[in-house]
């Protein structure tokens, strides 16, 4: 039986706070309230009224759509282009990118590409949303990060363009070694203290 963790974070990343039908709260990242994780200024904001193809296999049903018709832009700089610290305890987390390219007219394949790190390791190089999924669709990318310093770090550089972001969602994974989920105890036998 798998217990899952619920997030740590959920940011909408550009705009304001939403409510998943789950009844999970995205927090807001509004230019006029920006989130205290995001940590270089510049950045813009965009939203679209229209409809995001949510098809994509990496998409939960339960996503709302308001998390991908919104954006943060990151400023065109190769010195860093976009950047969250999430202040968490040491261990292992499993964060998620929620991606769409709203920008009309949709930019063609190879005219936007990222790259995203996080903790100083390369997760996506030369990342293209319109090459994954097209223009005004949903993709998320998740990837498992260990955490020692207490900041989870995301930092997204200049490619060939400025990076944008939707969304993120942290979900601790495991804690100074103990996994969050009792499947991962298995069969292992358990000694006895005399």
């Amino acid at each position: 039986m798998l217990f899952a963790a619920d997030p740590v974070f959920l940011l909408n990343v550009g705009g304001p706070s939403v409510v998943s039908v789950g009844g999970q709260v995205w927090d807001e990242d509004t230019d006029a309230n920006p989130s205290p994780l995001q940590m270089i200024s510049g950045t813009t904001t965009a939203s679209t009224a229209s409809p995001i193809n949510l098809s994509d296999p990496s998409v939960s049903a339960d996503t709302p759509e308001a998390i991908f018709q919104n954006q943060r832009a990151g400023v065109n700089d190769p010195a860093g282009s976009l950047n969250y610290d999430f202040a968490v305890n040491p261990g292992t987390y499993e964060v998620s990118l929620y991606l769409a390219e709203i920008d009309t007219p949709t930019p063609a394949v190879g005219d936007r590409t990222f790259d995203v790190a996080a903790e100083g390791q390369l997760q996506l190089t030369d990342y293209d949303i319109v090459e994954q999924v097209g223009g005004e669709a949903g993709v998320v990318e998740t990837f498992e990060v260990a955490v020692s310093d207490g900041t989870l770090d995301l930092d997204f550089a200049v490619g060939n363009s400025n990076a944008v972001l939707n969304g993120i969602e942290v979900t601790q994974v495991s804690t100074l070694g103990v996994s969050s989920t009792l499947a991962d105890l298995g069969e292992k036998e358990v000694g006895t203290i005399n």
